[in-house]
């Protein structure tokens, strides 16, 4: 570009700028001390703050498309901090990819998926996850014991209305608590297109055309995500698109935890192969297409326009800005807290019995996991030796052999116990059958005065232990 044809362009923008200012009724909005101020003071290096990288931000665009539970609330994207760059880091995918078979947006959402290494009884080794995972929401004082039953019944998760607005006052309470929160969701992205849209005008008004451009386009961008979010453009599906054959059979997978402590699924061998195979796919229909692109290309202009216009703002504008982004990016956060409390009272995935904490020992948390809990919690059957979870010496075989045979009814006194135990054992570990045989009675007389653990779960969802992969239909 010639330097005669900068000039002359500079000047008409000047020219258009300051007739703006002259003719709109809000040229002179900001009195006189406060506009020479702003002339002198600038924020410039914090434009750099629109394009960071922000993983919530990047979180946040994947929720955005993904929609984990369409049927119960939508997720609002927020011009946060980083907000517009996932937009234009997909555009910049659409140019250079060289694998046309796999959208962006689908890349996209891969970026947020992390695996579980865990021990099964099925032919898979990783249990695909994304979000936050809260393993230990509730620590005891020995974690590295503690055993949390996850007894699975669906993978993407449905919404559980008799639970949460029938039989007690609480639950009626709750669910009321739910809708208040989940109109609370739609009240911050309205607020935050209505914040977005009164800098627009005002800057109009006032005849500031770089903040004009700025706040137009971030409300461009702002509306183009309240659309998606009525379309779930991602959804979750298994790789051989629900063709895994039916099978009731009982299945196990054990995750160990790095704060200490286990995870056990439990469910049907369809539900976890289910979950093992699942994976993202873009519906390719006219309507997303077209809100895919309104999307990235919004973005990427305002991507663009957080700098340009920036560098180019009086300092007053510059700050209305970065306010504008600092409170987006404080309800990003409260919207987190929000969803995180919706899907735990009104998303069923199954039940969670956590009450097998505090165990002095390993083999202590395995027997109450095992007689302690209710039926369908119950882990009598696990092969613990085959799961490398108990050593492969006889006591561990008999134990393993015993509980089944306990959890069934069969009654012995303690005697009767260590005895069995020590079939085929040497001597030297009749300490550890006496110990055993202590934890097993002190298993059976909970039983016996409290109940099992589990029997009467509360309502209260996930209690913040998971988030699966999931989405819409």
């Amino acid at each position: 570009m010639s330097g005669y044809f900068r000039v002359s362009l500079w000047t008409l923008l000047s020219i258009f700028a300051g007739g703006a200012a002259a003719s709109l009724p809000l040229g002179d909005i900001l009195p006189a001390s406060l506009r020479s101020t702003s002339q002198e003071l600038s924020f410039d290096p914090l434009a750099l703050l629109a394009v960071l990288h922000n993983p919530r931000a990047a979180a946040s665009a994947v929720r955005l498309y993904n929609q984990p539970n369409p049927g119960i609330f939508r997720w609002p994207h927020t011009m946060m901090v980083g907000g517009v760059l996932a937009p234009f880091k997909m555009l910049v995918n659409h140019v250079v990819s060289q694998q046309k078979s796999i959208h962006p947006a689908t890349e996209m959402c891969k970026a947020d998926i992390g695996v579980l290494d865990v021990k099964t009884d099925i032919s898979f080794s990783e249990l695909p996850v994304s979000g936050g995972n809260f393993w230990l929401a509730d620590p005891s004082r020995y974690p590295q014991n503690d055993l949390v039953i996850v007894h699975l019944e669906d993978i993407q998760g449905v919404a559980r209305p008799a639970r949460v607005s029938s039989k007690t006052e609480k639950s009626t309470t709750k669910s009321t608590s739910v809708r208040f929160e989940i109109i609370c969701l739609s009240l911050i992205s309205l607020l935050a297109g209505l914040l977005l849209l009164t800098g627009t005008i005002l800057s109009i008004l006032q005849g500031d055309m770089w903040s004009s451009v700025l706040f137009l386009s971030y409300t461009s961008h702002w509306a183009a995500s309240v659309s998606v979010s009525f379309a779930p453009m991602v959804r979750t599906k298994d790789k051989l698109d629900r063709r895994i054959k039916e099978d009731p059979a009982r299945r196990h997978a054990i995750y160990q935890r790095p704060e200490g402590g286990k995870i056990i699924f439990v469910a049907r061998q369809d539900t976890l192969e289910t979950w093992a195979r699942m994976t993202y796919t873009f519906n390719r229909t006219s309507r997303n297409n077209i809100l895919h692109w309104l999307w990235i290309l919004s973005g990427s202009i305002a991507c663009a326009a957080s700098v340009i216009c920036m560098v180019n703002m009086a300092a007053w504008w510059q700050l209305a800005w970065l306010g504008t982004l600092a409170l987006a990016s404080l309800s990003e956060l409260i919207i987190t807290i929000l969803v995180r409390r919706i899907q735990n009272i009104a998303v069923n995935y199954g039940e969670v019995c956590n009450g097998i904490k505090e165990n002095e020992t390993w083999s202590n948390a395995i027997i109450r996991s095992s007689l302690g809990v209710a039926e369908h919690f119950s882990l009598a059957k696990l092969d613990w030796i085959g799961f490398g979870r108990l050593p492969d010496i006889p006591v561990f075989r008999n134990l393993c052999n015993l509980l089944p045979q306990l959890r069934a009814g069969t009654t012995m006194n303690s005697d009767a116990v260590v005895a069995d135990l020590m079939q085929g054992e040497d001597e030297s570990r009749r300490g550890l059958a006496e110990r055993l045989s202590q934890e097993i009675d002190a298993a059976l007389n909970q039983v016996k005065t409290e109940g099992y653990v589990g029997e009467h779960v509360p309502d209260l969802g996930w209690g913040g232990s998971v988030q699966f992969m999931q989405s819409g239909p």
